[in-house]
């Protein structure tokens, strides 16, 4: 069921993109998320690369035979939000705690694929403008909350990238209401 995406003829420039995107993911959230907290974490071994082969693995050994046509953002980000899970990126040196490293990886895991939707949306002016939409922005974070939730308890071999790439497009479209709402 995994492949190496090695096996798989894929254009380089493919695979560079995608490469760079999950390195570019680790070293902000880690910059930011772990300077601040103070904990003392490392990265997996190879965690881009694992992160990148297992995501083209899943991509053409479970998602393209079924999609027809061009797999849109929201799937894609899927799979790189289950990639995460699965390999579990970041390990917490001082802590043995295995549920606070769960936790740490589902809140990367739902950075990452928020960072690839956002990078695949053809239009991100309006990302950065605030909103006075109280009830919106609750409403995110109650969602943000329940699914980060689900990620840190999800098995890590449970393959949900359409039901997960259809909720992600849920939330995704919800993120993105909250800086339209001002301008209605």
């Amino acid at each position: 069921m995994e492949k190496d995406f090695e096996d798989i003829k894929l254009p380089l420039e493919k695979v560079e993109i995608r490469l760079q995107e999950f390195k570019n993911a680790i070293k902000i959230y880690k910059t930011k998320h772990f300077n601040r907290t103070g904990n003392n974490i490392d990265v997996v071994d190879k965690a881009v690369e694992k992160m990148t082969s297992l995501h083209y693995g899943w991509l053409y050994s479970n998602v393209k035979p079924l999609v027809p046509k061009r797999i849109n953002k929201y799937k894609m980000a899927s799979l790189a939000e289950l990639c995460v899970i699965k390999i579990q990126t970041f390990i917490l040196k001082d802590l043995k705690d295995l549920k606070e490293t769960r936790k740490i990886n589902a809140d990367f895991a739902f950075f990452c694929c928020l960072s690839m939707i956002t990078g695949m949306s053809q239009d991100t002016s309006n990302f950065l403008k605030g909103s006075s939409i109280k009830r919106v922005e609750d409403i995110f974070h109650i969602v943000k909350s329940q699914r980060l939730k689900w990620l840190e308890c999800k098995n890590i071999d449970e393959f949900p990238v359409f039901s997960n790439g259809l909720n992600l497009f849920l939330l995704f479209e919800l993120y993105h209401l909250r800086f339209q709402a001002i301008q209605i």
